[in-house]
């Protein structure tokens, strides 16, 4: 995929408060060039929003649907569903995009406030979403005590750190078989894989003893250990805290930024407002996990003059 371009909320958040006309003239110069890619994370986060609008602007929040549900090409599957592919249908990563089904894509399109079952829905996302922070945390602090942290000397030398925890058998650690096996009851949970159990488990156990071939279910597994792992640890430059990479005080919308940079990784370039998240994915082309490339928008300039001005670059 080497002009994927992937684009997240706050890309598509600010070109929406744009008139359509406009909005659809910059992606249509980014189109040219790249092949634009929604995350999966980004349309539930639209229609999150669509469906509890929680005080946001409804007429940006119809053009952020609108935007990207005229490009349905552009929409990727979901995490889980990807290594799914990866692992037991190709058993090798796939050289194109992986997008959703029609069926799905028409599903979600349908979705609004009054849709049957839907507050439910996002009920148990903020519930899941909360868990997933408490054991992330409670983890944290028992590598060590909230307010300080661990400094390593270099990017290298985390890498490191985090090898080791990737091929963990501890099961308090946060490893790449702990992922793999909540992957796997998602998967059978699902009735279009109830028939497909011996299958998953063949593919998900060849990974673990053969990893490389299969980038996205390790961009996947190596997103979740950094950010249930980074914000203890700094690069140490000298100064007595050191350097942070994720900060370890502010890690409410962890889950969704985890699944941002596990998409990006099998993107060949990001876009992104998010400081956060510009800097985690250099950190992870400096340490050799990543050859793409990001641009990182300012808030304080017109976005359209931005995108535009990257697209010709």
């Amino acid at each position: 995929m080497s002009r994927s371009l992937l684009v997240d909320k706050n890309i598509v958040q600010r070109l929406a408060e744009l008139p359509k006309v406009e909005y659809d003239q910059v992606l249509a110069k980014l189109t040219n060039r790249f092949a634009l890619v929604f995350p999966f994370v980004l349309i539930e986060e639209i229609w999150t929003n669509r469906c509890d609008p929680r005080g946001k602007s409804q007429s940006v929040i119809e053009n952020m649907v609108d935007i990207v549900s005229s490009r349905r090409s552009s929409w990727m599957q979901e995490e889980t569903e990807m290594i799914f592919q990866e692992l037991v249908i190709h058993k090798r990563t796939p050289q194109k995009l992986m997008t959703v089904s029609d069926e799905l894509f028409q599903h979600v399109v349908a979705c609004g406030p009054g849709t049957p079952g839907i507050a439910e829905f996002l009920a148990e996302r903020e519930a899941v979403k909360e868990e997933t922070l408490r054991q992330r945390r409670e983890l944290q602090d028992r590598i060590v005590p909230r307010g300080n942290f661990i400094q390593v000397e270099s990017e290298l030398e985390f890498i490191r750190i985090i090898r080791q925890y990737l091929f963990s058998t501890d099961p308090e650690e946060v490893n790449a078989i702990g992922y793999l096996t909540d992957c796997a009851l998602i998967l059978k949970s699902r009735p279009q894989h109830r028939n497909w159990t011996k299958r998953i488990k063949r593919g998900f156990h060849h990974y673990i003893r053969c990893p490389r071939i299969c980038w996205i279910t390790t961009a996947c597994v190596l997103a979740g250990l950094l950010y249930a792992y980074l914000p203890v640890y700094r690069i140490n430059d000298g100064t007595r805290h050191g350097r942070p990479i994720l900060d370890r005080s502010e890690q409410f919308n962890n889950e969704a930024d985890q699944r941002y940079v596990a998409s990006a990784l099998i993107c060949r370039y990001v876009v992104t407002q998010d400081r956060d998240m510009a800097r985690l994915m250099r950190f992870l082309k400096a340490c050799g996990f990543w050859k793409g490339d990001v641009f990182e928008t300012k808030g304080t300039e017109p976005i359209a003059e931005q995108l535009l001005a990257f697209a010709h670059s």
